[in-house]
């Protein structure tokens, strides 16, 4: 009896059982997707690199370690913005070793450019001085126009619909695990900036004519500001936030019409061609001046060079770099 009992539950339950896990593949699909793309509440956010096809291995080292070291707990897309067409080659690798979405920009090389250069003579007085100065890229038009692109990308680019955008350098190798979601972080702090380390330069006579250009433009439209335009300098250095690893609260700053207004007058002033401003000059200074709040990111382990890199002195066995004493 007991025998016959068993039998027919098992008759009930095995169909029941079959058609449950059958339309459970689907939910299984969803589990190890849910693994993969975890359901946790992610910003409007994306990581951000400016490369060419060129570029394709720095771009993939860069890719690689920040999805093993952060990304592979959040997913966040990646877009990548060039001055040509990147190859289908370069789109498969890439996009084949981040575990977000990745999107693809191509900027019309005519786009925003050159907006500031209008004598050309000045341009090339000015940056002959520079380079008798010992100044690198003083001369160089594909530097200023990529300097002025990429403050215009900033600033107006429509595919950049994002709050907040990690710009991240070709190269840049991340060397400690992050847990934590950093643009929730910038969110939590109502930061501007989040920035990984200051970088120290000379300070050129091209730096003295953006400290002019800002004196000027505050006696008209910001006269009780404080004129501290870095947040270090003497005679000799200057010292700006580093470009090539920086969390960007974009929609605060374009929302902002006091630094979107600065931003564009120095863009407007041509220094970038005249007087070598980069990009980095202009943002840290505008920063700066209107005491936009920034976040220091300290738990961030990177390597880029010999003079940008930085080792996170807490939690030791996080990192796969050391600390010199």
């Amino acid at each position: 009896m007991k025998l016959v009992i068993l039998c027919l539950l098992l008759s009930i339950a095995i169909p029941v059982f079959i058609q449950r896990f059958q339309s459970g593949i689907v939910s299984l699909k969803n589990v190890l997707r849910v693994k993969r793309f975890p359901q946790k509440t992610l910003l409007n956010a994306s990581l951000l690199m400016f490369a060419e096809d060129g570029d394709l291995l720095d771009v993939l080292q860069t890719i690689r370690t920040v999805e093993d070291r952060w990304n592979k707990r959040f997913h966040y897309p990646w877009t990548i913005f060039s001055s040509k067409e990147v190859s289908p080659f370069f789109i498969e690798s890439t996009s084949s070793v981040a575990s977000g979405n990745c999107e693809y920009v191509q900027w019309d090389s005519t786009e925003y450019l050159e907006t500031g250069l209008k004598d050309d003579i000045y341009y090339l007085e000015q940056s002959g001085k520079l380079s008798d100065e010992g100044v690198n890229y003083s001369r160089s038009g594909s530097f200023h126009r990529y300097q002025e692109w990429i403050l215009h990308t900033l600033l107006y680019h429509p595919q950049l619909r994002f709050d907040y955008v990690w710009r991240l350098e070709p190269g840049v190798r991340f060397n400690c695990e992050e847990n934590s979601d950093l643009f929730h972080e910038m969110e939590q702090n109502n930061a501007t900036l989040g920035f990984t380390n200051h970088v120290c330069e000379t300070r050129h006579t091209g730096i003295l004519e953006l400290e002019q250009a800002l004196d000027k433009y505050e006696q008209e439209w910001i006269p009780d500001r404080p004129r501290q335009a870095w947040e270090y300098f003497n005679e000799d250095v200057y010292c700006k936030y580093w470009p090539y690893n920086e969390i960007i609260a974009l929609r605060k700053f374009r929302e902002n019409s006091s630094l979107v207004q600065l931003t564009q007058h120095l863009l407007n002033e041509g220094g970038i061609y005249y007087h070598r401003w980069t990009e980095s000059d202009i943002l840290s200074l505008v920063l700066k001046v209107y005491d936009s709040p920034t976040l220091h990111l300290s738990t961030i382990g990177y390597l880029f060079r010999p003079d940008a890199n930085h080792c996170p002195d807490i939690e030791s066995g996080r990192c796969a770099c050391y600390i010199e004493v």
